[in-house]
Formats: structure tokens, sequence, C-alpha cells
């Protein structure tokens, strides 16, 4: 099982960083592949990886300047094949009806400035 800390990034109109540690909770090693709705604003790195049993990794995400708005991040994960070592090769490989994922929003909200 996967899990997502924090389970939600906030950036403000001038943009930001945020970082999100991604826990392996099972007994078996990981592959991970991230999207995002809107890759124009936003970076995010890795976008593909492995996570070992009971590990972390963190994930970035960097948001451009940009207006207030919603978008989400999605995490698909799957068991890893034990010989490959390109994440995204492994990805590939899996089958498409074992990719489990959870959505993470990224949210931009206005800041007021007082004169």
């Amino acid at each position: 099982m996967l899990k997502v800390q924090p389970p939600k990034a906030t950036f403000n109109p001038i943009g930001g960083v945020s970082n999100h540690t991604v826990t392996n909770s099972g007994k078996t090693r990981l592959v991970f592949k991230i999207k995002s709705s809107n890759n124009n604003d936003y970076g995010i790195h890795p976008v593909f990886g492995f996570i070992e049993p009971s590990s972390s990794t963190v994930v970035k995400v960097t948001r451009l300047p940009g207006n207030p708005k919603e978008d989400k991040m999605i995490i698909q994960w799957v068991e890893a094949p034990g010989t490959v070592k390109d994440p995204k090769e492994a990805f590939q490989l899996a089958s498409p009806w074992l990719v489990q994922s959870m959505k993470v929003i990224m949210e931009v909200y206005a800041v007021s400035l007082r004169i």
C-alpha cells in the first residue's frame, strides 16, 4: 500500500515548491508513475521510481506563477518486476489491471494584499 504525506499541495499565485513523502508500507517492491492534470504550470520529480518495502521517497512538485485554480496529481503504482532496473520500463511491463492509483489535489489560492 502507498501513502502520501501531505495528501494535498497548496501554492500561492507566485508559485513555489511542495515536497511529498511517498511511503510503501507493504512487503513488496513497488514502481510508481505520476501524472498531472496541468503539465504547463507544474513540474514533478521524479515522475517514475521504485520504492522498496517499508521505505519512502520524496516527490518534489514545483508550481510556476499563475492564476488561482485547482489541479490534481495522480500517483499510480503496482508491484515491480524483480529484475527490471528502469522504473519507466517496469511500469510499462505491468498489467494495467493491477495498477492502483490515488489523487493528490494541487490548489493555488489567492493572496490578499493589504496596503
